[in-house]
């Protein structure tokens, strides 16, 4: 749940609303990425509310209809990023341990050689 990642991150735990206590004057992360369903699909009638989407957004959504209407934003993020933004993004957050996800790392030696020590590669770990 992002709500307590938030928290994790900041010591505060963000409001949690729902279609009736929703308002158009803050952000809400919605997990229904194209307003297919969940708070999203419930506050698209609704007056005020913005959205941007941030993902892939398939034809025939009611997101793509709203992105082609002019009534959303898409800002696009990249959950597969390339080898120098990814060594960027470790050194960056100065990451003591990465682990891939969907990655055979027998096919990738210059993750591995980018990475060295920080490369995690046991099929189990604790975080």
């Amino acid at each position: 749940m992002i709500g307590r990642e938030v928290a994790a991150a900041t010591g505060t735990l963000p409001e949690i609303v729902d279609a009736a206590t929703a308002r158009p004057d803050r952000a809400i992360v919605c997990v229904s990425s194209n307003a297919e369903r969940g708070l999203a699909a419930e506050l698209l009638g609704r007056e005020g509310f913005r959205f941007v989407f941030s993902s892939h957004v398939p034809d025939g959504t009611p997101a793509r209809r709203m992105l082609d209407a002019g009534q959303a934003l898409w800002l696009p993020w990249n959950v597969h990023p390339t080898l120098p933004d990814l060594l960027a993004l470790v050194r960056t957050t100065g990451a003591r341990r990465v682990l891939p996800a969907f990655l055979d790392i027998a096919t990738a030696p210059r993750l591995a050689e980018g990475l060295g020590a920080r490369l995690w590669t046991h099929p189990e770990t604790e975080i």
